[in-house]
């Protein structure tokens, strides 16, 4: 008797833990990383990337690095091609103390393609190259006039 409840138990038991193995279909994919990076002054450079939303309709993709800072905003509708004016893009660098300011430059086209929209895990990707003018600066002169940004990448998620 002993035996049979012995079998009986390890059958049971057997049962159960090959029951509670599930596969699962995302074991082996990677969790989705943000990025953004770009090409200024011969040198490629990559920034944190967060997004906001801003109002009803607009997002605001943000990159940072602990030497500049990137804001570009966009009326947002889906894949296609943004042209940016005025203070839609944003570039803050840092040189040691000194800060600068730019925005856009009215002297060239700056524009953000979204090449790439996944609906379902609200995700989207596209390229840039901005033209930026300076505004301001900490310190007079040591900042350049105008910068550019070209290479342009981003993946991001999008703010729901």
């Amino acid at each position: 008797m002993k035996k049979l409840t012995l079998i009986s138990f390890a059958f049971l038991l057997l049962f159960c833990f090959s029951s509670c193995l599930k596969t699962d279909d995302n074991c082996c994919t990677a969790p989705f990383q943000p990025f953004l990076g770009y090409n200024v002054g011969g040198l490629r450079l990559y920034n944190d990337v967060t997004t906001a939303k801003v109002g009803t309709d607009s997002i605001s993709i943000i990159g940072t690095r602990s030497d500049s800072k990137l804001i570009v905003h966009i009326k947002y509708s889906g894949k296609g091609t943004y042209t940016l004016a005025g203070n839609q893009a944003m570039f803050f660098p840092k040189t040691g103390a000194v800060t600068g300011t730019y925005n856009v430059s009215t002297h060239s086209v700056s524009k953000l393609e979204v090449t790439e929209v996944d609906s379902v895990k609200k995700l989207a990707a596209g390229k840039f190259s901005l033209t930026l003018k300076k505004v301001a600066a900490s310190s007079p002169g040591a900042q350049p006039d105008s910068i550019v940004l070209t290479n342009g990448e981003f993946g991001i998620v999008l703010p729901r």
